[in-house]
């Protein structure tokens, strides 16, 4: 079986899930250096989710424990 490339690799974003916004230099780049790429990656602010329709995690949080309360609730 073959082992796939260290560009294959970090295109996969090293097991974060496949970008599909890469343009064509973003690619280029990836191949002759996909070590610096991983490092960029795992940089804050390059890892945050920011896209619009995403919830923070403070609302999921919140959310979250309102209906574990009100699971809690209907048990009792």
């Amino acid at each position: 079986m073959k082992q796939p490339s260290a560009s294959s690799i970090a295109l996969s974003r090293f097991g974060l899930g496949a970008r599909f916004d890469l343009s064509a230099a973003d690619r280029k780049a990836i191949d002759a250096d996909p070590r610096g790429y991983l490092k960029l990656e795992l940089k804050p602010d390059r890892a945050q989710l920011t896209a619009p329709y995403l919830e923070s995690t403070r609302i999921n949080l919140l959310t979250n424990f309102a209906e574990n309360e009100r699971k809690k609730m209907e048990r009792e």
